[in-house]
């Protein structure tokens, strides 16, 4: 039986990877070990999970440049501690930032191959920090087995930043998996009425999604107002409220539960996707599962899951011209996209008890203990 090590830290939502290891453990041999990414997140217990786990005291914290490959040294020193490498088949470092950067680290000194996920932290921390990423992400991705991305559009932004070469050379190696949806959702698959649409409800969500993404959205609500259209917004997971959230065409509304996000989404009409450096998780494949159309920016589209204009449209999320125009488009065409969305049903793509059956090809494709 083969033994992985996963490397996850708080960026790692507790869900995907408890639906992960509750999967194939048993075929395989799951080990854990939990990065702090903060000062103040060393004393954070690792989320309860069915494997082995030790919580590595050393943050990586990607903020403070001079100390992080210290950091790195450390949090590598540790591993090789706590867990006997030489049994270990194969590292899966759930990000490229903490967990693919001591991968690479721990395959230089023990030999032990990696594979690493691009998450959407990854693109944040890549559209902030351009030079210093292509440095230390690069070659994350480089020295990988093979490179998991958990949105096909992940891809395309890796893709805009590296030369042809080393384009071909990490893609060769690269395949999409997405992160799968709670049972819950495949379990209350929702088709709205194609109605024509008197009272246009809009949603935005992410978690801990950013104010920058929201003035182009209220701007463009504003404009259809102006025209005499009835149009709401509910923004869900922004911690900074706009002024304007005293016009009650407008709400805002802390992360919810699981229960609390079905009721928003059935209480929605069309959702828009924030941009990967807007939010650090996204609730598309959750709105889909809910019949709910999407606008998303051209570079964070649906995964490939449908050409645009059959169940959303591509848009410019900074133009709020652009952003009303669609918001009309969709709800004049409300009817056919739904149609669309259905045959989309039951996301398959989105079940983890298909995407685990993924994960074990890889596992089984490399490392050899």
């Amino acid at each position: 039986m083969k033994n992985i090590l996963h490397l996850y830290s708080e960026s790692t939502f507790d869900s995907d990877l408890k639906a992960l290891v509750s999967r194939t453990q048993g075929t395989i041999q799951n080990i854990g070990v939990f990065l702090p990414q903060n000062e103040g997140c060393v004393a954070t217990p690792a989320p309860e999970l069915s494997i082995p786990v030790h919580s590595s005291p050393t943050p990586l914290d990607s903020t403070k440049h001079f100390q992080y490959d210290q950091a790195v040294r450390k949090c590598a020193a540790f591993v090789g501690q706590q867990v006997n490498l030489s049994e270990v088949s194969l590292i899966h470092a759930h990000s490229l930032l903490a967990g693919g950067t001591l991968a690479h680290a721990l395959l230089l000194q023990h030999g032990t191959p990696y594979i690493a996920a691009v998450t959407m932290e990854d693109i944040r921390f890549w559209h902030d920090n351009p030079l210093r990423s292509r440095k230390l992400l690069v070659t994350v991705l480089e020295k990988a087995t093979r490179v998991i991305f958990l949105n096909n559009n992940f891809q395309d932004f890796v893709a805009s930043r590296l030369s042809d070469s080393d384009a071909d050379r990490i893609f060769s190696r690269a395949l999409t998996l997405h992160n799968g949806l709670d049972p819950f959702w495949l379990q209350n698959i929702h088709i709205h009425k194609p109605v024509s649409m008197i009272h246009i409800r809009l949603l935005i969500a992410g978690d801990q999604l950013s104010p920058k993404s929201l003035p182009p959205v209220l701007k463009a609500v504003q404009l259809l107002r102006k025209r005499n259209y009835d149009v709401s917004l509910t923004v869900v997971g922004c911690a900074q409220q706009s002024a304007v959230d005293k016009d009650p065409s407008v709400r805002f509304l802390p992360s919810p539960t699981l229960e609390g996000l079905f009721q928003i989404l059935r209480e929605s009409d069309i959702y828009i996707t924030p941009a990967p450096q807007h939010a650090t998780r996204q609730y598309y494949a959750e709105a889909l599962s809910q019949g709910l159309p999407l606008l998303y920016d051209p570079h964070n589209g649906p995964d490939g899951l449908s050409p645009d204009g059959k169940i959303g449209y591509a848009t410019h999320t900074q133009s709020a011209d652009d952003l009303a125009g669609k918001i009309l488009l969709v709800g004049e065409r409300y009817a056919t996209i739904e149609q669309h969305i259905t045959d989309l049903h039951p996301l398959h793509l989105f079940n983890w008890d298909e995407i685990y059956r993924g994960y074990l090809r890889v596992y089984d494709s490399v490392g050899g203990v």
